[in-house]
Order: structure tokens, then C-alpha cells, then sequence
């Protein structure tokens, strides 16, 4: 188990952001590690963009994500709510040489709280080692750039659509439920204990003190992943944990009440991913006032939650 200590200042520091190269991270983490979490199409994307050339020393790191471990710097921590990539990719480029030389050795010795001995043995990861950090970070900027491009910019505008829908409505329980029961129920692997996180993980695990706690969703369900470092990092960074976004999967029919209507159940099965009352209306040839009835009946019922996301309110299934 890892737990996460945050004082009165740590929790006021908690907040969600969205950031493209996490979202990058994560595809190619994944598609090391957990290829069977990836939609088809994902790992079709992910693996034509590593087949692209001049990609040798990200192509080493997700080799090396099949024993857990990806270099943090790669996803910087975002500043703001939301950063634009090319920022991102900058700072990727720009990582301080004594925070590359840490996450070197991690990669080539082993982080302190893993089980398994997550190291590399790829040649291509030591020669890069060996002309320097800052020409290390460059080129995993570089490579980072040419990935993003290929398997995920023509996509972000959607999965940044789901993520701030998922954000909102997390931000909707915080403001029901607390802050304790909403960081809980994020996944099975996380809970709000006294004055800090428990985050149950194989591996040894540890404990660090941190100033605030950054969240993000992940693009697909799955296992928590998380990037926190030990109390003795070099340039501690916040910590990040990156939770399954909600649940798309299309309710079975024996799990709807008996007294659902055929309209409800549709809007139920349309309602796997956020949608506005407009947006459902036209998909099921029904007037906005009529869709926006039976809404508010599955909301009362407590089939459904809503949250606002600037001008519209996104409704989702929550059975």
C-alpha cells in the first residue's frame, strides 16, 4: 500500500486536471502493460504510431511498462486545469537534468516501492543515457510529439469532451456527498483515510507527505494508475492518480426496474457516455420537452445525474 499525507493545506490543494500528454502516457502504458484494457481500434492506433521511425527510445519504455514503471517526466504536471500539448512537450524538453538523472536510475536500477524488478536493459535507453539528460528529455519530446500526432490528435477533441464530463459530474459528488466519499469512490484501490489517501497497489509500497493531490480520468476502464513519488525524489512532483473514467458499458436489461418504459430504457442505453437533452432528443426523433420529462423522472429516481458543463447539463447513467 502507498498513502498519500496531506494536511489541512494538502487538501485544500487537491483538484482534477486534464492533460493530453497523460492522456498520451496512459495509451502507450497501457498498450505495454495492459494491451487487453485498449479497445481494438486503440491498439491498432498505438501500434502504427510506434511503427512509425525515429521512435526508439519510447518504443524501450513501453517494452519496459510490462514491469510497471514509465518515467514521470514525460507527463509533466500541469500547472492549470487544462495545458495545451505543445506546452507540455516543452517542459517534457526542458525537465531539470537532476530530475532526468533521477528517473535514469529508476529506469535502469529500479523504483524503491516496486516489487518486480522494473529495469532496462535496452541499449538504446543506455546510449541515450549516456549523451546527457537534457538531450535525453529533448528526444523523448520529440518522439513524444510524433506519437501524440499519430495516435491521438485527431481524437483529443472528443476524449477532452468525456474527460470534462467526468470531472463535472465528480465535482457534482464532491458538492453531495463530500470529498471523502467522492476520492473513494473513484476505484476499489483508493480510499480517504483520516488525513490522507490509501492507494492498494502490488507493490511494496510506502509513505509521503504531499502539498495537494492532483486527478485525472483515465481514457479507458481499468486498473488506477498513478505517478507519486518517494519522500527523497529530486524535484518532488504532486502526486498524480489517473482513475477509471465512468463506467460506459450498456446496462442489461435485467437490471432495469420492471416499471421502465421503453422510452426511459432508451435514453438509459443512449445515456452510456454524457449527452444533453438536445443531443438525445435528436438521436431518438423525440421533442426536446418530452426527452427532458422522462429526464427528470430517471433523475429522481436515481437512475441518472446531471452536471453542468458551461452552457449545457450533461446527464449520464449511473447503473
Amino acid at each position: 500500500m502507498i498513502r498519500v499525507e496531506l494536511d489541512a493545506g494538502g487538501v485544500a490543494g487537491i483538484r482534477f486536471v486534464v492533460s493530453p500528454l497523460k492522456a498520451a502516457q496512459e495509451v502507450a502504458f497501457k498498450f505495454g502493460r495492459y494491451p487487453y484494457l485498449l479497445p481494438q481500434a486503440w491498439r491498432h492506433r498505438a501500434a502504427a504510431a510506434l511503427a512509425e521511425p525515429g521512435l526508439p527510445l519510447l518504443n524501450a519504455l513501453v517494452a519496459q511498462a510490462a514491469t510497471g514503471y514509465f518515467p514521470d517526466f514525460v507527463n509533466p504536471v500541469p500547472v492549470c486545469f487544462e495545458e495545451d500539448v505543445d506546452d507540455q512537450l516543452h517542459r517534457v524538453a526542458t525537465t531539470p537534468a537532476d530530475r532526468i538523472g533521477y528517473e535514469a536510475a529508476i529506469i535502469f536500477e529500479g523504483h524503491p516501492w516496486c516489487l518486480n524488478g522494473n529495469v532496462s536493459r535496452a541499449p538504446v535507453m543506455a546510449r541515450a543515457a549516456q549523451s546527457g539528460e537534457s538531450r535525453l528529455a529533448q528526444s523523448l519530446a520529440e518522439e513524444l510529439k510524433v506519437f501524440w500526432t499519430r495516435a491521438l490528435a485527431a481524437q483529443w477533441p472528443r476524449i477532452r469532451e468525456q474527460i470534462h464530463a467526468d470531472i463535472a459530474l465528480r465535482g457534482a459528488q464532491t458538492a453531495r456527498d463530500g470529498l471523502a466519499t467522492m476520492v473513494t469512490g473513484l476505484a476499489p484501490s483508493l480510499r480517504w483515510r483520516g488525513g490522507g489517501l490509501d492507494l492498494a497497489v502490488t507493490a511494496d509500497g510506502g509513505e509521503t507527505r504531499a502539498d495537494g493531490l492532483l486527478l485525472t480520468p483515465a481514457l479507458f476502464r481499468g486498473t488506477v494508475t498513478f505517478a507519486i513519488d518517494p519522500p527523497d525524489a529530486v524535484h518532488p512532483r504532486l502526486p498524480m492518480i489517473t482513475y477509471p473514467i465512468a463506467d460506459t458499458a450498456p446496462a442489461k436489461a435485467h437490471t432495469r426496474p420492471p416499471r421502465l418504459g421503453a422510452t426511459r430504457a432508451q435514453l438509459l442505453q443512449e445515456l452510456t457516455a454524457p449527452a444533453s437533452t438536445t443531443e438525445l432528443a435528436k438521436r431518438l426523433n423525440l421533442s426536446p420537452g418530452t426527452v427532458s420529462y422522462h429526464l427528470q423522472a430517471l433523475h429522481r429516481d436515481g437512475m441518472i445525474q446531471r452536471a453542468r458543463q458551461a452552457q449545457r447539463v450533461l446527464y449520464q447513467r449511473i447503473i
